[in-house]
């Protein structure tokens, strides 16, 4: 049977609170370079924000060392995974329309810490489609990741899609390509 609508859901800060996982994965990749980290900034600059953006701003747009620090806080992003909350009543949401929907997860994480992630919470498997950092060209607030997702669909009609997104960009990016857009604020 054909699902008749398209759920789209944002990852960090919607559907989990990954900040402090992120911070921590960052704020040891950096260290390991002597670059000092702190929460108040991280929260302030860079959570909800493209890594190259913020990196770029940290490390002085050293190409290389953006990719190092990355490619190394997605190792570490594993040892504080007992840190990320999950969004229990977005969740239920989920789980009560799933019948009816297809349900993507649409992310700029990678997808080597959204796997982990959806692992340690035991939903891998849940969602029909997801769409990664890897899968894309154009980060948020372009709408890329999201028209990527509604393609999956064979281009579902536009009243029959919904996007959950927190962050600015995400919204940005979410109001170019889907009608409905439910904004998480806090959990």
């Amino acid at each position: 049977m054909e699902k008749e609508y398209l759920v789209m859901v944002d990852m960090d800060g919607t559907l989990f609170d990954t900040s402090e996982v992120n911070f921590y994965a960052y704020q040891k990749a950096l260290a390991e370079i002597n670059v000092k980290l702190e929460l108040d900034f991280y929260k302030k600059n860079c959570f909800g924000n493209h890594y190259k953006d913020f990196l770029g701003y940290i490390l002085n747009e050293d190409f290389l060392l953006i990719e190092q620090v990355h490619e190394r806080k997605k190792i570490l992003y594993s040892d504080y995974l007992y840190m990320a909350r999950q969004n229990t009543m977005l969740l239920m949401i989920l789980k009560s329309i799933k019948s009816k929907s297809n349900i993507v997860l649409v992310t700029t994480a990678s997808k080597k810490n959204v796997l982990q992630l959806l692992t340690s919470f035991d939903l891998e498997g849940f969602f029909d489609n997801i769409i990664c950092q890897e899968d894309v060209k154009a980060v948020k607030p372009d709408p890329e990741c999201y028209r990527k997702a509604i393609d999956l669909y064979n281009g579902v009609e536009p009243e029959k899609c919904i996007i959950f997104e927190d962050s600015e960009m995400g919204i940005l990016a979410a109001k170019e390509a889907c009608k409905t857009v439910i904004k998480i604020e806090r959990f």
